[in-house]
């Protein structure tokens, strides 16, 4: 194992790759620093991020769902191997308008089909 190896960091709760600055995991959730308040109340400490919005929220406002962190405008979204499902059609046009409009966003979007190549 080389040094890059030993520096890397994991998430003790899910192992998902972290940098050294993070102060919560992308991957579930989980916070890691204290003094950090949920979106909607200021004065309470966050119990977790939302994984989709990557906002923190305290146990009124989210929840664990999965093992993965979501607020509630979040918590009802399908999330398949890591990815979310944010929306769903057979029409090719529309999915690659969708594409380019989260693109847009700043977001990294993948097109998934269950139907087979003709």
């Amino acid at each position: 194992m080389d040094s890059a190896d030993d520096q890397k960091l994991y998430c003790e709760k899910c192992e998902f790759e972290l940098i050294q600055s993070s102060i919560f995991c992308p991957g579930c959730g989980v916070v890691f620093m204290e003094d950090i308040y949920c979106t909607n109340h200021p004065n309470v400490n966050a119990d977790g991020y939302c994984v989709i919005c990557q906002k923190p929220f305290c146990r009124n406002c989210g929840a664990s769902v999965q093992n993965l962190f979501l607020c509630w405008d979040h918590e009802s979204y399908e999330i398949i191997q890591g990815m979310v499902r944010v929306y769903g059609t057979a029409d090719l046009a529309n999915a690659e308008f969708i594409k380019d409009c989260l693109i847009k966003d700043g977001l990294e979007p993948f097109l998934y089909s269950r139907k087979a190549t003709p």
